[in-house]
């Protein structure tokens, strides 16, 4: 206690000792766990957007295989895939039978109508994700 007394004298001098209590009496380890839950709070969020990204451009390329073989295109140049990824080419077929066009060209709209009120702050990104969804999945 002695030495906290004496360093507070020196600091006072300078008037700075507003500051120096301010951390000496500062509970630390509060602030750690505050942050850390912050630090988690925006890992979820950044999450949570990678996810709604993954899933527009997987509909988008569904959407666009749908098309391709509708009009008999090359599937391979409607979805810019490189020589290496042309095994992809079946498992998008596999997925696309499963959707009509219709609905594959709604579900795109609902993504593209959430991320337009996600960044103008009416809806919450995850709220919205979950919505959708609920209504596809049911």
């Amino acid at each position: 206690m002695f030495s906290l007394y004496c360093v507070w004298i020196l600091l006072r001098s300078v008037n700075i000792s507003f500051i120096f209590l301010f951390f000496v009496s500062f509970p630390f380890d509060l602030w750690i766990k505050s942050s850390f839950y912050l630090y988690l709070a925006e890992t979820l969020a950044r999450l949570i957007f990678v996810v709604f990204l993954l899933m527009y451009n997987h509909f988008k390329k569904l959407y666009f295989t749908k098309l391709a073989e509708y009009y008999k295109k090359d599937i391979i140049k409607s979805l810019k895939l490189k020589p290496n990824q042309t095994f992809l080419v079946n498992k998008y077929k596999m997925q696309a039978k499963y959707f009509k066009t219709k609905e594959l060209k709604e579900i795109l709209q609902d993504l593209r109508d959430l991320d337009y009120q996600y960044k103008n702050g009416i809806i919450d990104l995850q709220i919205g994700l979950e919505a959708i969804l609920c209504k596809y999945c049911s």
